[in-house]
């Protein structure tokens, strides 16, 4: 949606990732292991605690 009827501007597409919340590190975890984002030493606590499993050497597309 362009604001108050605006033809000039084109929608651009834009993803905004958490680094930290209060300090600590964020972390995404993703079926995909490439995909995941934060600390590796964070990330292995995180699949520890939940449990997830990733694919090693998935594709990742775009």
């Amino acid at each position: 949606m362009r604001p108050s009827g605006e033809t000039r501007l084109d929608p651009i597409s834009l993803v905004c990732k958490l680094m930290t919340v209060e300090g600590r590190p964020a972390v995404k975890l993703s079926d995909n292991a490439r995909k995941a984002t934060g600390p590796a030493e964070e990330i292995a606590r995180y699949r520890r605690v939940f449990g997830s499993v990733a694919v090693e050497g998935a594709l990742v597309t775009v």
